[in-house]
């Protein structure tokens, strides 16, 4: 299920993902939202984060949490949806 960091006062949802499957739930439930999906390294992530030692968790977690504050940034005020594990 999607979660969201709002930065400011909510106004609109943006995901932080193009996963056509989350787009087309949302579609679906009849949510109005935009696309536009962070640009990360998921990969490149979750090899720093098992270098450190990091446990799934983390290394599942870690690259949405990027991906919402990415998007964030780009979008003041917005609910910006991600996936989580």
């Amino acid at each position: 299920m999607p979660e969201t960091v709002t930065s400011g006062a909510p106004s609109r949802l943006v995901l932080a993902s193009k996963s056509a499957a989350r787009a087309s739930l949302l579609r679906g439930a009849g949510v109005e939202f935009e696309i536009d999906a962070a640009r990360i390294d998921e990969a490149a992530i979750r090899r720093s984060l098992r270098a450190e030692g990091g446990d799934a968790a983390a290394a599942a977690l870690a690259p949405a949490d990027r991906k919402a504050l990415e998007v964030c940034r780009r979008h003041p005020g917005a609910q910006i949806g991600r996936a989580h594990a």
